[in-house]
């Protein structure tokens, strides 16, 4: 018996330093990973990858045979080369993910808000120069954010409750009532604490799926609907939603329904005798797990519903309706895009850079055949050719592989709040004046291995979800190269933006009939 319980507390031992170990190194990525890409997305680190891609755009503009001149060559013939560099920004940055042309027929100031038409993976559309993808990875650098706060709080919480701390020593010459006084205070701190921030995580990634809906659905209307002061306000408005909504429980139970109700001997849980443990710390993490007193039921479901479900659902059925309408697109259909005025035929340039400059944002639309028909002269081409009917589906999969992060996000997420709803309906049914000792202890250790498995995941989670939006996202992907690499020599081009020889015949047909067009008015650029 000795050889054997020593045999088991070996086994124990080496178990919680696996524990530390790993929690260890939880901190240290989630903590390095999650600053490092909220500096990437919004951060001085942001506006230093961007002089550093704008460098290499401009130096390379300059390599560019004559019969292939790029708009920012003949910029340069107008203005001096710091004030070309200056052209670059964020959005500019953005719209290389949105055409399929590796030289834009048309690249003015982004203040002057000129439309793009050129050659993409489908028929002949308009790309506006807005901010397509600058606020999605808005709401994905508040994601990181709320992953930094979750391990800067929940993470050593955690690593207290595995170490112990000597906690159950230093309170057991308390007395029973300010023993419960102190576990509920410190317990109902942790439980808001973490619960806001997987709430905050939800919501960043509701959020981040509603603006790409958007950008999606209505992307002609996306720049007038979608501002930077929105997005802000958005972000501060989901974190006061979350904080309010999480400290309500706690609230309504202390002031409402149990006033002066803290200092309960929980005679009808024998959990609560005990002296507070390791188990007993491993509740707090979980709403409303750490207090029998019942004023925390109605509030595990409703925040099952209100924070799991609902949005989860919500996020599912947005990317099937991405898909769909992003497959509907490769195979040759156009957006939808309404009412719009199509850019008038035989219109010269000049005329086209007043009417930007009269009117108070871009141009809304342009009809794909009428646009093409005004640049080239000639009609589009009436479905995609046989055989590019593969390569031209890469947005598609890119919706599909987005799809993809938000199961991963939901596979990681959904034992924590299993646990949470599994231990609320359990605790009604079990009934512990019928169980003996042993299977009321067995009970306990197993519940308490299940919380701390939610809580592993929920970590890893807040690691493997930014990694995996991040490399899927071509622009945190470049900037991330200009960070560590040196800028010019990688080429930002991949598969998803890569053109056929076909394409770039027509694309370079279309930008030298337009840039007969803009030595006329060159002029006005100056």
């Amino acid at each position: 018996m000795l050889t054997g319980s020593a045999r088991a507390d070996d086994e124990n031992v080496i178990g919680d330093k696996a524990i530390l170990i790993f929690l260890a190194v939880m901190i240290t990525v989630c903590l390095f990973e999650n600053l490092f890409l909220m500096l990437l997305t919004v951060g001085k680190l942001n506006h230093h990858c961007r002089m550093l891609k704008e460098r290499r755009l401009f130096n390379n503009s300059t390599s560019i045979t004559p019969g292939r001149r790029s708009s920012e060559m003949i910029l340069s013939e107008t203005r001096p080369s710091n004030q070309v560099q200056s052209v670059y920004s964020e959005e500019t940055e953005s719209l290389e993910t949105c055409i399929n042309c590796k030289e834009p027929v048309l690249r003015l100031r982004p203040t002057e808000k000129m439309v793009f038409c050129c050659k993409v993976k489908r028929d002949w559309v308009v790309s506006p120069n807005s901010a397509f993808g600058r606020f999605t990875r808005y709401y994905f650098g508040n994601l990181c954010f709320a992953n930094l706060l979750l391990a800067v709080f929940a993470l050593p919480s955690t690593l207290m409750v595995s170490l112990n701390l000597g906690f159950q020593q230093a309170l057991s010459n308390e007395t029973k009532t300010s023993k419960n006084q102190l576990s509920n205070e410190m317990c109902t701190c942790i439980e808001v604490a973490v619960t806001t921030l997987v709430m905050a995580m939800i919501v960043c990634l509701v959020q981040l799926t509603f603006d790409r809906l958007l950008a999606i659905i209505k992307p002609f209307h996306y720049d007038k609907i979608m501002t930077k002061k929105r997005a802000i306000i958005f972000i501060v408005l989901g974190w006061i939603f979350c904080f309010v909504v999480n400290i309500m429980p706690d609230v309504i139970k202390d002031k409402l329904l149990f006033p002066g109700n803290k200092n309960d001997s929980h005679d009808s849980d024998p959990e609560h005798k005990s002296n507070l443990s390791h188990t007993e710390l491993s509740k707090c993490f979980y709403l409303g797990q750490h207090d029998n007193s019942g004023g925390h039921k109605y509030s595990v479901f409703f925040y099952f519903s209100l924070v799991y479900l609902f949005p989860i659902l919500f996020m599912i059925i947005s990317y099937v309706k991405l898909y769909t309408t992003a497959l509907r697109l490769s195979r040759g259909g156009l957006p939808k895009i309404g009412k719009c005025a199509a850019l008038p035929n035989g219109s010269s340039f000049e005329k086209e850079v007043e009417q930007v400059h009269r009117s108070k944002c871009m141009w809304n639309c342009c009809k794909a055949k009428e646009c093409q028909k005004s640049v080239t002269g000639q009609n589009p081409q009436a479905s995609p050719p046989k055989g590019k009917l593969t390569a031209r589906i890469g947005e598609a999969k890119a919706t599909l592989r987005a799809f993809w992060l938000v199961f991963t996000f939901s596979f990681l997420t959904f034992p924590y709040f299993f646990i949470m709803l599994r231990t609320e309906i359990m605790s009604e049914k079990s009934n512990y004046k019928e169980m003996s000792h042993e299977e009321i202890e067995l009970q306990q250790h197993k519940m308490d291995y299940l919380r701390k498995a939610g809580m592993f995941l929920l970590y890893v989670n807040a690691v493997v979800t930014p990694t995996v939006y991040a490399y899927k996202d071509r622009v945190l992907r470049s900037r991330f190269c200009s960070v560590f690499f040196d800028s010019s020599q990688f080429s930002l081009d991949d598969e998803e933006l890569s053109i056929s020889p076909s394409q770039s015949r027509i694309c370079a047909k279309c930008q030298s009939s337009t840039n007969r067009k803009r030595r006329r008015g060159s002029h006005l650029l100056s």
